[in-house]
């Protein structure tokens, strides 16, 4: 694959899934050497600079080498017509690209106002709605004319609309964070209204679906649903016990369905004839749910990436287009075949007959740009290793090299033992061994019992174990504090202890109680 030279941060970049750009010194007091991208000798500048010239910083000249990490990771997904539209995720401002389903390509690019990335995404009226983080705008986007226009800001600074929703006639719904709160906008008259807060301690409503006289909010971390009547707004839990959190609904057909916890809910909007159907034991939750013409649903898990047909009461597996990858949506295309967006960049279409699919890469895309450090850490031989979203890139500044490789979730903490790298990966909790040298990837297994964001990780040189500090899903305190052997294999589970109850383990620094051992093997 092409390699390309990058030399700033801000600069926007299309780029391989594997083999990332050659990452050169860019032009902050430093030079290059015969053009190979290593530093070379510092220039005239740079000497007057450390000769402590009038003006200048005394001390070492300083290198930069432009992007850490990029990304083509996605948040928000929504389809229009014969377009599909996502929102990048992590780009600052975000960006909105608009997908011809026929031809599978990108058609253009449109940057937002303002924010890191938009969860939410619904269409109404031929419009695109957008709704954004860390500011909690409600966009819109019309595609006939390319123009972007904010309507509000529905929540706090540093708040998320994570979800977005049309109800038949036209009327768009948002569900927030913190507050946890319902909101509508009409199309018609313009009006932005709150409908309040959905259930009192729930800080998220993560789901939302409408039909022609409710809009249905899925509440975490407990996972109640909460209908609101469109015409009065009265609105009352139809949840008989809460089902675990919230993840995705949608209201068809008279009934009301979605991911909560490790189920998929079924019910009708009074909250009657509720029926909970286990997910498989693979999965910890279910990503994204949709239902075709004649009512039949199929739904995503995670951490397999397998798409699942409801039969009855069982879950059936049809095929995994993109395994390992959290998804963001699903759809049923016009022609019988599937739609689904996954959380790494990935859009695939999936054959439900033959269980065929075809993918897209964002990353080969416009889509593509820098992307937050997530992680960082030095290897052997001068290497620096970042991650970023669903990728670890490998970087050799002496050799001018760079290297990204697919991983399946944001490596949270990174460390190094002998020449591997070893990454724990946010949400799936998995642990990774990476040789960089290869650029192969070995599962050291997960992290189980309800963990979700490693904090903090040790390598414990004197027993050849890594420790690695935990937290639990948003809105619990049950952190864990884990050992985890590099000799274990792929299909190994790393066992985790509960430290307290209801309290965080904020780091293998600061000991929290006994961890369990992993036997050496």
């Amino acid at each position: 694959m092409e390699r390309r030279r990058l030399l700033h941060a801000g600069a926007g970049l299309v780029a391989a899934s594997v083999v990332g750009p050659v990452l050169g010194p860019a032009a902050a007091h430093a030079r290059t050497a015969d053009g190979t991208g290593a530093p070379g000798a510092p220039g005239p500048e740079s000497r007057a600079a450390s000769a402590g010239t009038a003006g200048h910083c005394s001390g070492p000249a300083v290198s930069t080498y432009g992007i850490a990490t990029y990304t083509a990771a996605i948040v928000g997904m929504t389809v229009l017509g014969g377009h599909a539209y996502v929102v990048a995720r992590g780009q600052n401002p975000p960006l909105l690209g608009e997908i011809d389903l026929a031809s599978g390509k990108l058609t253009r690019t449109v940057r937002l106002t303002r924010g890191e990335g938009g969860w939410a995404a619904t269409v109404s009226g031929g419009q695109v709605y957008v709704g954004t983080y860390p500011v909690p705008d409600l966009y819109r986007f019309d595609p006939a004319t390319g123009s972007v226009t904010r309507l509000g800001t529905i929540g706090p600074s540093g708040g998320f609309v994570w979800c977005l929703t049309t109800a038949p006639d036209g009327t768009v719904y948002a569900g927030t964070y913190p507050r946890g709160e319902v909101w509508e906008y009409s199309p018609a008259t313009g009006v932005l209204r709150n409908l309040g807060v959905a259930m009192p301690g729930e800080q998220y409503v993560r789901a939302i679906a409408a039909d022609d006289r409710y809009v249905y909010a899925g509440t975490l971390p407990l996972g109640h649903i909460v209908a609101y009547d469109r015409a009065t707004g009265a609105k009352r839990s139809i949840t008989p016990t809460p089902y675990g959190g919230a993840a995705c609904l949608l209201a068809r057909g008279g009934r009301v369905v979605g991911g909560f916890g490790r189920s998929v809910v079924d019910l009708a909007p009074d909250g009657s004839d509720a029926r909970v159907i286990p997910i498989p034991a693979a999965e910890r939750l279910v990503d994204a749910i949709t239902s075709t013409d004649d009512g039949t649903v199929y739904c995503v898990g995670r951490p397999t990436g397998t798409v699942y047909r409801r039969d009855g009461d069982a879950l059936v597996p049809v095929a995994a287009p993109t395994p390992l990858d959290e998804h963001r949506a699903l759809f049923p295309l016009p022609d019988g075949r599937l739609l689904g967006g996954a959380g790494s960049g990935r859009l695939w279409w999936l054959d439900l007959d033959d269980g065929g699919s075809t993918t897209l890469e964002l990353i080969d895309t416009a889509m593509a740009g820098p992307d937050p450090v997530q992680a960082l850490t030095m290897g052997t031989r001068g290497a620096v290793h970042v991650g970023g979203h669903f990728s670890i890139t490998t970087h050799r500044p002496a050799l001018g090299t760079s290297r990204r490789i697919p991983v399946s979730g944001e490596p949270k903490q990174m460390r190094t033992a002998g020449d591997r790298v070893y990454a724990a990966l946010y949400p799936s909790t998995e642990v990774l061994e990476l040789d960089p040298d290869r650029g192969r990837v070995r599962s050291l297994g997960f992290i189980d019992n309800d963990q979700q964001r490693p904090t903090d990780m040790v390598y414990a040189r004197a027993i050849d174990q890594f420790l690695i500090a935990s937290a639990p899903p948003a809105g619990r305190l049950k952190g864990a504090l884990t050992l985890a052997d590099r000799g274990e294999t792929a299909a190994d589970r790393v066992p985790r202890r509960d430290h307290g109850p209801e309290r965080d383990v904020p780091g293998p620094g600061r000991p929290a109680g006994r961890p369990d051992r992993v036997p050496r093997r």
